[in-house]
């Protein structure tokens, strides 16, 4: 069986990760992550027995986004897997993938799809300043269903990503759509004022991971959003 794990979501993707890891109870694993671009290792890795005639089951983590929009090579690299089928194969990515990754797959291939909820988005697209009440409305709708520290990731994400645009420097988030979204929100912000919020949440980080300080993760980015 070939089972990908996939989606923006990946405190929950990873969850499901290691729980079908976990469950393998009995197989030899075999993480060849490593090895993507070393076709002979690839298909030792796959053609070798198991030392204790157990079953295989091979990992890969982020192995379809390392070809990026190298076709010919993912299409190589998966042609090499789909013909040594003799072993369960999982994979972990930790974005969406496009279908015509999910088509090169197989019509065999289990997917798993972990999207993160649309308010987290709506609440991060929500970031600016003089729009304090709006922002703190969105931001506890987005607790309801989300951890607080996933909640502080994306803020974090989301201003490094806004001072890469402000600078000219590509953002991690390279999807057209994405970045659209970024372009406007940017203009809602000088580049000082993005810079003291990056300095602002790695103040916040590091209080909350030193235990030095007196309000909790939830209670100081809800004072951090007032601020901005």
């Amino acid at each position: 069986m070939l089972t990908l794990i996939h989606g923006d979501n990946i405190e929950e993707s990873r969850k499901e990760f290691v729980r079908i890891k976990h469950d393998a109870t009995g197989k030899e694993l075999r993480d060849l992550t490593d090895f993507v671009s070393d076709e002979n290792a690839l298909r030792q890795g796959f053609e070798s027995h198991s030392l204790f005639g157990s079953d295989v089951l091979v990992v890969f983590e982020n192995a379809l986004s390392h070809f990026g929009r190298k076709e010919k090579l993912l299409s190589e690299f998966l042609g090499i897997i789909l013909e040594n089928f003799n072993c369960d194969v999982l994979f972990w990515e930790g974005k969406e993938m496009s279908k015509g990754v999910l088509g090169k797959l197989g019509v065999a291939a289990k997917t798993k799809l972990f999207k993160l909820p649309v308010v987290l988005f709506s609440f991060l697209d929500a970031l600016a300043p003089n729009n304090t009440r709006i922002l703190i409305e969105l931001y506890r709708k987005t607790l309801a269903s989300n951890d607080p520290y996933l909640v502080f990731t994306m803020i974090v994400r989301r201003v490094h990503d806004l001072i890469c645009v402000a600078e000219g420097v590509p953002a991690d988030a390279a999807q057209s759509w994405q970045f659209g979204r970024l372009t406007k929100q940017v203009k809602l912000f000088t580049i000082d004022k993005l810079l003291s919020m990056q300095s602002h949440l790695l103040d916040l980080d590091i209080s909350n991971k030193s235990g030095t300080s007196a309000l909790s993760l939830h209670t100081s980015l809800e004072l951090f959003l007032a601020t901005i």
